[in-house]
């Protein structure tokens, strides 16, 4: 009794001060390597690398840290039974997911400290880690879609009668997005060439401006979903100034950030529908960058508009097949995903209003 007390309470007071701090952290380290980009290139590239280091163990060691204190706390059996969830979520979600965090955690350490030492075998190292890390997620994966195939339909609540939920159009649904998001990125991007310095500063600058501006909500709904002050715009902008492949990873990255920050789920497919596979759209932005014969401002719209339907579409369809149950009596599913989700066509249209005004200003694409 006292340790489920003492873990409810490390999970309240805790994990307020962790985002805070995990913030100010992000930022200062953002400022930092943007001001030694301006000054001091050489430099910029050496803090660069040992930054990103820092903050993604320091990231890993955070979200282990907050995934234990969770696991205390779901041990309590009357928080259990009243937030309708089975013990088993402990062994089937929350300790595989620990455990490959832990163990991608342990290797990026591992290799890092072999690679600074300059030993001879760190390539074959890194492969090998990778390869249990990669089959530690598979299993991960598999034992997460085996605890909501068993326990979902048993729910009561989102697959009661009328409430539309469908696991296999959920899974449809993902694989078709997905599906279709490469084949515009490949069909429309043929540039082959990864990051470099300068667009990876730029990258994270765009990143931290974008999850900046998602907390500057205008309205925000009670399942998830909010307009923001065009939170949107600056992964467009990248995605149009460097490509959709890069936009779209950058809204990827992005989207898992999102998921951070007041997720709700209750599926697997639900959670890539309403964060990776949605955020990840945005990066269509720059589908259309490539029309010569339109003005930048009419070819920045253009895409924006597609990145947000295609958005939009994302978080339809979880609403229409995950939250059916939380439609008023008598409507419609559809109509209630439609007009939930419609504050997302709100929130693109302000980032793609205020991106084809600054796209009129030549000086303004110069900055990129």
């Amino acid at each position: 009794m006292l340790t489920n007390l003492l873990a409810n309470y490390a999970v309240d007071v805790v994990e307020p001060y962790v985002k805070w701090i995990s913030i100010s952290l992000a930022a200062i380290v953002l400022i930092a390597v943007v001001i030694l980009y301006f000054v001091n290139n050489d430099v910029f590239k050496q803090v660069f690398k040992v930054a990103t280091f820092v903050l993604v163990v320091y990231a890993l060691v955070v979200t282990i840290f907050m995934l234990i204190l969770d696991i205390a706390k779901h041990y309590n059996s009357a928080y259990l039974d009243k937030n309708y969830v089975s013990k088993d979520v402990i062994y089937y979600v929350l300790i595989p997911v620990a455990a490959t965090l832990f163990l991608s955690l342990v290797s990026l350490v591992a290799i890092y400290v072999l690679k600074t030492k300059n030993y001879a075998k760190t390539k074959t190292l890194t492969k090998i880690c990778l390869c249990v890390c990669g089959a530690m997620l598979l299993a991960s994966l598999v034992t997460i879609f085996i605890y909501y195939a068993r326990h979902i339909e048993g729910d009561g609540y989102y697959t009661a009668k009328g409430t539309n939920f469908n696991q296999i159009a959920l899974y449809a649904s993902a694989i078709l997005l997905i599906a279709v998001e490469i084949a515009i990125v490949f069909v429309i991007d043929k540039r082959h060439t990864p990051l470099n310095t300068n667009e990876i500063a730029r990258a994270g600058i765009c990143l931290a401006l974008a999850y900046a501006l998602s907390y500057v909500k205008l309205f925000s709904n009670p399942q998830g979903g909010s307009m923001t002050l065009a939170s949107m715009l600056p992964l467009m902008l990248f995605s149009y100034f460097y490509g959709t492949r890069k936009g779209v990873f950058l809204g990827l990255i992005y989207g898992l950030l999102q998921s951070l920050q007041n997720p709700y789920i209750i599926h697997p497919a639900q959670f890539l529908l309403d964060y990776p596979i949605a955020f990840s759209m945005i990066g269509l932005a720059g589908t259309f960058k490539n029309l010569k014969n339109l003005p930048h401002a009419v070819r920045f719209g253009l895409g924006g508009v597609l990145a947000g339907v295609m958005r939009f579409l994302s978080s339809f369809l979880s609403g229409v097949f995950a939250f059916g149950a939380y439609a008023p009596t008598g409507q419609s599913v559809w109509v209630y995903s439609l007009l939930y989700n419609s504050v997302i066509l709100l929130d693109a249209a302000l980032a793609v209003a205020i991106g084809i005004l600054l796209n009129y200003n030549k000086n303004f694409r110069k900055l990129f």
